[in-house]
């Protein structure tokens, strides 16, 4: 009797992670590539009272000028971003017990890469910090959304100059990758909670 008290009490004090044979899905949705958000949205509703709807196109257009600027100096660093970011997500979910599997397999839980790139946190510095959308499922009709930086403390959030990411993809690729990890942490939390 006194043995199984101790083996009992031993267990309740392991911290226990899920099985090394947990899957997590993982999906980009299109496009799948770096986006970016910063005064072309605002501008183009400012040109749209004087140009009509091209006043919006325009300011599309401006975002995404930057976001191929962007995507080039990190592409110098970089060249397959989406197989990097896979890379990170699937190391960050080993570190918990989780494999990645291929996005054929229909299994829950899934995780939606909705939208990652860059966004201006502060429009009169141009101080620019990396985002990310992520929807975590963990089955047919139960779904979490994930926001960077938006749902994270101010004080947490790294930015850099938007002149300086257009130009050196390192602080990019830094950007996304300390960011990814923040949202990773939030990730496994839900996992756990499964």
């Amino acid at each position: 009797m006194a043995i199984a008290l101790i083996q009992l009490a031993a267990c309740s004090m392991i911290d226990v992670h899920p099985a090394n044979n947990e899957k997590v899905s993982v999906f980009f949705s299109e496009p799948n590539h770096i986006q970016f958000q910063g005064k072309g949205a605002g501008a183009g509703i400012a040109l749209m009272s004087t140009i009509g709807p091209v006043g919006i196109a325009l300011g599309v257009a401006i975002d995404e000028g930057i976001a191929k600027d962007i995507r080039k100096a990190i592409g110098q660093e970089e060249t397959d971003i989406q197989n990097h970011i896979e890379k990170q997500i699937s190391r960050d979910l080993e570190q918990y017990g989780y494999s990645v599997s291929p996005s054929a397999e229909l299994i829950y839980p899934k995780l939606f890469i909705k939208r990652y790139g860059f966004k201006i946190t502060n429009g009169s510095t141009d101080a620019t910090a990396a985002e990310w959308e992520l929807e975590l499922h963990s089955g047919p009709d139960t779904k979490v959304t994930l926001n960077y930086p938006k749902d994270f403390e101010k004080d947490s959030i790294k930015t850099h100059v938007l002149s300086d990411l257009k130009v050196d993809g390192k602080l990019g690729l830094e950007l996304l990758n300390e960011s990814l990890e923040q949202v990773m942490e939030r990730v496994k939390a839900r996992l756990t909670k499964l």
